[in-house]
């Protein structure tokens, strides 16, 4: 019975250390983050009016996006949640940090419903950059692209994910920018620099949408988005979402 008990706990402390190896190697795989960004016009306000007092509407289905979802990898084995996002027109929703490695993951709504799937890049931080497919009309299948999510300071990001080419003229500096291509370029923080963004006219002009002053700070970083105006009462053809964040060491 001595010799059995001896037995058990060397069983017991191989077991143990093998589990503690796995932990270790886990730890050692290297992780990054992920954020999410959906962008789009939201819908008009409702309200209505009860006994006197006005209360209101929730949004008609599909006129936004689900407003929590969940990160999930799938395998043969298990359904592992890494975590869930926030979800709010032109917000970017907070980090969830997972391993490197290409692979595809899934976002899911409520009830566990898969809503769509996620392509990760090999390494590196990134973003699901989502916007209302103009085909479907509505949130139900989104159209996707991912994108670096380096947040460095003292630069802004320019990216079209709208149908039509785009011009952007940035302190005199002027860029196109076809369907789903971006271009990062640095802007200091001293003096607001002049920005323009419009349509690419017939005669390569620029039918002007938007002409501002960007400025951030020397610790800040600024994204923009060109998106197609998805809105019911739109009146114009594009959408610009402008994001400016505090990036943190």
């Amino acid at each position: 019975m001595r010799i059995f008990g001896i037995l058990m706990a060397c069983a017991t402390l191989i077991g143990a250390q093998e589990e503690a190896t796995d932990g270790e190697e886990a730890e050692k795989v290297p992780k990054r983050s992920v954020r999410l960004l959906a962008v789009g016009n939201a819908p008009p306000y409702r309200q209505e009016v009860r006994d006197g007092i006005r209360y209101e509407l929730p949004p008609p289905p599909g006129s936004v996006p689900p407003r929590e979802l969940t990160l999930v990898r799938q395998n043969e084995e298990e359904i592992q949640e890494l975590g869930a996002f926030r979800v709010q027109l032109g917000r970017i929703s907070g980090a969830l940090e997972i391993r490197e490695g290409v692979g595809t993951l899934q976002l899911r709504g409520e009830g566990g419903v898969p809503w769509a799937s996620v392509n990760c890049p090999e390494s590196g931080d990134f973003m699901v950059l989502l916007w209302r497919d103009p085909a479907v009309g509505d949130w139900s299948k989104p159209r996707m692209k991912i994108v670096e999510d380096p947040r460095e300071a003292g630069t802004v990001r320019f990216l079209n994910v709208s149908r039509q080419a785009v011009a952007l003229v940035v302190d005199g500096r002027r860029r196109a920018l076809r369907p789903l291509q971006g271009w990062v370029t640095e802007l200091g923080g001293a003096e607001p620099v002049s920005f323009q963004l419009g349509l690419v006219g017939a005669d390569g002009g620029l039918e002007r949408e938007m002409s501002v002053a960007l400025e951030q700070s020397a610790d800040e970083s600024t994204l923009v988005i060109v998106s197609d105006a998805d809105g019911q009462r739109a009146r114009r053809p594009l959408k610009i979402t402008r994001l400016r964040e505090r990036v943190r060491e």
